[in-house]
């Protein structure tokens, strides 16, 4: 029988459990995220490094914030016990689009799959 364990999300199979075979790509690099500056300070204090893309064409979903390429993995990912973690979950200053992004959901799939293609990948709020 699969162990089981719970979550902020509830009961999870370990045996099908996204997180096992999480490697990160929604926490860079080659990813361009929508950040606020506050949120892009947070993450860059734990040496995520990125470069502001001024220039983007689009606009933001938020007024202020701004798109950035990331060019390193999140400094708040590790891995614990086989799985990749934020070390920073239950931070006020984690930025929003990290908890919209849900571990094996339609974006994670989307750009898991964008990845594979080697294509690139924006998402935002």
């Amino acid at each position: 029988m699969a162990e089981r364990m719970g979550n902020q999300h509830g009961i999870i199979d370990q045996e099908t459990n996204p997180c096992k075979t999480c490697g990160a790509v929604c926490c860079g690099p080659y990813v361009i995220i929508e950040f606020s500056k506050d949120e892009r300070d947070f993450l860059r204090s734990a040496g995520t490094q990125m470069i502001s893309l001024d220039d983007f064409p689009a606009k933001t979903q938020i007024d202020g914030n701004g798109f950035y390429h990331l060019t390193s993995k999140c400094g708040f990912v590790v891995d614990k016990e086989g799985f990749k973690k934020c070390d920073a979950y239950d931070d006020p200053k984690r930025p929003v689009i990290c908890g919209k992004f849900k571990a094996g959901g339609i974006s994670c799939k989307e750009l898991r799959y964008a990845r594979e293609a080697g294509i690139g990948y924006r998402f935002g709020y």
